[in-house]
């Protein structure tokens, strides 16, 4: 996949972003092949991001929800979420829609931009 663009043109500048779960990928897998021949030739650079922790977690949940939440709240988002950045934020805001549909909940939804300028995560 990425060696046909390049052997097209060798002396374009190529930029290829991807993502993956290395715990779904075995050593037979594709992608294992590609990504060692990519290191051999020193053409890849990779950046593991590992889930957020419990502080992590709460800070990002404190910036979405208007409301403080509780401990027991963050402890079972933590639990619920497992430290997914994506799961944090869209199980605060699915709580928040329900929580609004019952007359309760943690607060209204803060819109997210790409750089929030209260988190100190950019989240």
């Amino acid at each position: 996949m990425v060696e046909l663009p390049a052997a097209l043109c060798p002396q374009a500048r190529l930029l290829v972003v991807g993502t993956s779960r290395m715990e779904e990928v075995d050593t037979d897998h594709p992608l294992t092949a590609l990504r060692l021949a990519l290191r051999r030739e020193e053409l890849i650079t990779e950046i593991e991001l590992t889930p957020l922790n419990a502080t992590e977690v709460t800070a990002l949940a404190q910036d979405i929800a208007t409301n403080h939440l509780t401990m027991e709240q963050i402890e079972q988002l933590y639990a619920d979420t497992e430290g997914n950045p994506l799961f944090v934020v869209e199980t605060v805001r699915a709580r928040l829609s329900r929580g609004a549909e019952e007359g309760e909940g943690i607060g209204e939804v803060q819109p997210l931009s790409p750089l929030h300028p209260s988190s100190p995560h950019g989240h």
